[in-house]
């Protein structure tokens, strides 16, 4: 075995994500996708939006593909600008923002 073989950690797991819009219509639908990095395939991703200052989860989640990559349909209700982030496999996205009018 060779020295310092396993001393390396796993790479930390790490999501993508954005949206097919910045601004789209109360209860419209609109999509948000990215790639899911050094986590297993299948991982259950959840859309999470921003309620005053905290992060609620929304009743919308898919699995990633065996390639990581993950692609969600969303309808949003709440008007104004909106604050969204993906959340899986221990890792969070990027803030994605969409304006709901």
């Amino acid at each position: 075995h060779a020295p310092g073989a396993g001393a390396t950690a796993a790479p930390r797991p790490t999501l993508t994500a954005k949206s097919t819009v910045s601004s789209v219509r109360a209860w419209h639908n609109f999509r948000i996708y990215g790639v899911g990095r050094h986590m297993r395939p299948g991982t259950r991703v959840t859309l999470q939006q921003k309620q005053g200052k905290w992060w609620v989860s929304l009743p919308a989640s898919v699995y990633t593909a065996r390639s990581g990559a993950y692609n969600m349909r969303v309808k949003l209700g709440w008007k104004g600008r909106n604050a969204l982030r993906i959340v899986g496999g221990r890792a969070i996205s990027p803030v994605v923002r969409v304006t709901v009018r």
